[in-house]
């Protein structure tokens, strides 16, 4: 059973990247696909800096696991962007390591000490982060200025304002439109699909996919029903802000970013941006706008102040700052208790649908410096789902070497394999190692465990222990199954769910018993992945599951695991949709949503 993720945003795509990686198969629904089209959308209207930004209205009134909490999904986020930019590089991901110059009226610490004021604690982070990164002299401690620079505040239109302090450090800037065509990239090649789909809460309910993330900003609370339960007492208020673009006549980079109160000043891959202010109460976006270039030019045009270099880069490329070649507008999505962003799960039950939302939004102006550590936070909440559900099932799991992930290379039918000569079946089996080589490196690359397994078909087969089936487990063992077993021998493990099963499902495998003496091709599918999960245990002495590899042999790999991945013919399709629909039933969605197919056409 695929995962839904609602929104192809900043936060919609590193969270469906993130349950890829955990190997759930997944699909996007957004009302707006094509998002490069998309001239208002938030993820786009964005000045993209590493830089919590407003969270929270006072930090000093929040918790100290909250404040512990979004230090770390901030550090997590750092660390996945600068692994993308090591990884892929900037022209691709959009990703720039940028130095980053801030004047303030007030200053970054505590009056008469040189210890940070609470929300400025990410100066620190970055310090210790680059650090670790082998970079130096990262921080530019703060100074005060000679002279005061007059402007008006972005944020008190009439009021004078004078900037009477200075400090930077280094950090990085995202360009949001080529950050998000690469993790859009990333995301369908990991084999997800994005789906044009407006939702509200009627649409979800017809669904097919009953997990469902929700991440659609500042549309999060209209979305799932603004009584549910868990934030039924939060509003959310967005801010609508703009950002102005302006065409580089060549690859010439500012490489500074520069921040005065709102005003923020920096280079996309192609483009000067600046922006993004706030439109206040009774404003339209032409105000803001006005403004926005007026302050510009203020800043270009003083003396005795440092421009770093701004007012010869805007004169090379010739830029007209009266004559945006774009403007956006969009609303960034705070909550209006000034509490930060939502992360937290709902079920929503009744008698005619049932499905569960984990919420991942209200970022406000920070959903880049959030999206990574926050895709992670939401993601370990739906695992820690899925393994207590299997834990509960059977008592004796916690015991068990549970795998992170059992990856089936194939359901092989021994009279076929009988047939095949030595070549034909090394030729066979590297082409089903083949199909899940991506699946197993990308684990290894995570040093997630895993096993191999293989189903043997073998119900058509009276002699099992010939040379054939020791020539099959051979050559298994070779491309790296770790576990086979015989499909005849499932049916015996179908009283050990006696009492687990609803009645309506209990009585179709029976009926299905007493009427032909064997289970249909789903029920054996049900219980294959019943024993995979761990829900029910097993035994060697069965001669059932056979254990090939050594490290299988020696425990070094355990059986169990907590999600599944099977490579399959195309044929299979519906009796993998039944089997899910039992797993849903007696397990839940999570559960069931924890099975992954690889399907594809069989040559020969």
């Amino acid at each position: 059973m695929k995962i839904a993720v609602i929104g192809n945003g900043v936060i919609g795509l590193t969270t469906a990247i993130k349950l890829q990686e955990e190997g759930r198969e997944v699909v996007i629904y957004s009302k707006d696909p094509d998002r490069l089209d998309l001239l208002s959308t938030v993820s786009l209207v964005a000045c993209a800096l590493w830089q919590p930004y407003k969270l929270f209205k006072n930090l000093d009134e929040v918790t100290e696991a909250e404040f512990a909490d979004v230090k770390k999904v901030s550090l997590e986020s750092l660390k996945q962007l600068n692994k993308i930019y090591l990884s892929v590089g900037s022209a691709k991901s959009g990703i720039y390591i940028k130095k980053h110059f801030e004047y303030s009226s007030d200053s970054i610490y505590k009056e008469n000490t040189r210890i940070l004021k609470k929300d400025f604690y990410y100066i620190d982070v970055l310090r210790d982060f680059w650090k670790d990164e082998g970079f130096f002299d990262t921080v530019a401690d703060e100074i005060e200025l000679e002279v005061d620079v007059p402007f008006k505040s972005i944020d008190q239109n009439s009021i004078e304002h004078n900037f009477r302090y200075l400090h930077g450090y280094q950090t990085f800037a995202i360009d949001p439109g080529v950050f998000l065509k690469y993790l859009t990239d990333v995301f369908l090649k990991m084999g997800g699909e994005i789906l044009k789909k407006e939702l509200n809460l009627n649409e979800i309910k017809k669904l097919k996919e009953r997990i469902i993330f929700n991440c659609t900003g500042k549309n999060g609370l209209s979305l799932i029903n603004k009584n549910a339960s868990l934030i039924a007492h939060r509003k959310m208020s967005p801010k609508k802000g703009v950002l102005l673009l302006y065409k580089l006549k060549d690859d010439h980079q500012f490489e500074n970013t520069i921040v005065l109160d709102e005003l923020t000043i920096l280079c996309r891959q192609n483009e000067l941006t600046i922006g993004t202010g706030e439109v206040k109460l009774g404003e339209s976006p032409q105000i803001l706008i006005d403004r926005l270039i007026k302050h510009t030019i203020e800043f270009i045009s003083a003396r005795n102040i440092n421009r770093f270099g701004l007012d010869d880069f805007i004169n090379y490329h010739s830029i007209d700052l009266f004559k945006p070649d774009v403007i956006l507008v969009g609303e960034r999505p705070y909550l209006s208790d000034g509490k930060g962003y939502v992360l937290n799960q709902e079920e929503f039950n009744s008698k005619f649908f049932r499905f569960s939302v984990y919420n991942n939004f209200g970022h406000g102006g920070s959903g880049v410096t959030l999206s990574c550590g926050c895709a992670n936070k939401i993601t370990d909440l739906y695992l820690l789902k899925v393994k207590d559900r299997l834990n509960s099932y059977n008592e004796n799991r916690r015991k068990l070497n549970v795998s992170d992930v059992s990856i089936e290379l194939g359901h092989f039918d021994l009279k076929d394999i009988k047939k095949l000569s030595d070549e034909e079946l090394n030729e066979l089996l590297a082409k089903e190692k083949g199909r899940v080589v991506d699946v197993i490196q990308q684990f290894s690359r995570q040093n997630k465990t895993y096993s191999i397994v293989a189903l043997i078909d073998d119900k058509k087969s009276y002699r099992r222990y010939d040379t054939t089936i020791k020539k099959f487990k051979k050559g298994l063992s070779k491309v790296g199954v770790d576990f086979i077993a015989y499909e005849s021998g499932l049916i015996n493990y179908l009283d050990k769910l006696q009492g687990m099963l609803p009645n309506n499902i209990a009585k179709e495998f029976y009926r299905k018993m007493q009427n032909h003496h064997k289970l249909a091709c789903s029920q054996d599918i049900f219980l294959w992945y019943c024993l995979r999960f761990g829900i029910i245990d097993f035994s060697f002495d069965d001669e059932v599951i056979e254990a090939i590899s050594e490290n299988a042999k020696n425990g070094i790999v355990g059986f169990s695991s907590n999600a599944l991945i099977s490579c399959l013919n195309i044929f299979l399709n519906a009796y993998e949709e039944k089997a899910d629909e039992f797993l849903s039933k007696a397990f839940g969605d999570e559960v069931a949503s924890s099975v992954k197919r690889i399907y594809y056409s069989p040559t020969r």
